[in-house]
């Protein structure tokens, strides 16, 4: 039952870590475009600043899905993608129901999309996925050192 449990665990934290480096892979190949996807929010900022995030953006979901696939790093890439999830969250939630010219950024960059609930709730979904993931392995950890 042990190996059972744990098969499926790492399945989970490779699925989790999957979802983030399939994000990245359109954010990689193509800052700018992701750049033009960040300014169609509408924020504060715009321009080389805009471009900056959109260059940074790609390369930590890269690192964080790989850190939760790889075990001793699990706990802060699982940190660390809950912040971005959040982050991404709030960002949907204010345009929920709006269409945006070059989609939202989810996995890849595309034509107008508009943010449906779906949309929403996948990714809410996906972040108590996330916070799941952390709380079975602190747990794990926890019940390892008291043994």
């Amino acid at each position: 039952m042990m190996l059972l449990n744990e098969i499926l665990m790492n399945v989970l934290y490779i699925g989790a870590g999957f979802v983030f480096i399939k994000s990245s892979i359109g954010k990689l190949k193509n800052p700018y475009a992701f750049g033009r996807v960040i300014e169609s929010y509408h924020l504060f900022f715009k321009g080389t600043f805009t471009l900056f995030l959109a260059a940074l953006i790609g390369p930590v979901e890269l690192v964080v899905g790989m850190m939760i696939i790889a075990e001793s790093f699990r706990v802060v890439g699982l940190l660390i993608g809950i912040l971005l999830q959040l982050m991404f969250l709030l960002l949907m939630s204010l345009k929920l129901n709006q269409t945006l010219p070059f989609g939202c950024g989810c996995f890849g960059l595309h034509a107008p999309e508009k943010i449906s609930a779906k949309k929403v709730m996948f990714n809410l979904g996906y972040t108590v996925l996330l916070a799941a993931l952390i709380s079975l392995n602190v747990n794990e950890v926890i019940r390892e050192m008291l043994q």
